[in-house]
């Protein structure tokens, strides 16, 4: 089994395929709701963003869960 790292996780998402040497790249952890940023614009303008955590592919964390399918490509 693989190790429990985020590359592996039901909660990784990766939008770009894996392009550096060392095989490591960055995805969005999706175990909790996005965070909303709120940016003033010019001449008043406001818009909103949504931001999960950005985390590497080798990270891990406590609430690990087994991905049955890979999302790095989806």
């Amino acid at each position: 089994m693989d190790e429990e790292k985020c590359k592996g996780c039901f909660y990784f998402y990766c939008e770009y395929p894996p392009s550096g040497k060392d095989g490591l790249y960055n995805g969005e952890c999706r175990r909790n709701a996005p965070v909303a940023m709120i940016q003033k614009g010019t001449l008043g303008s406001i818009s909103v963003k949504k931001i999960w955590p950005i985390v590497r592919s080798n990270d891990w964390c406590g609430e690990w869960q087994f991905s049955t399918t890979s999302k790095e490509n989806e």
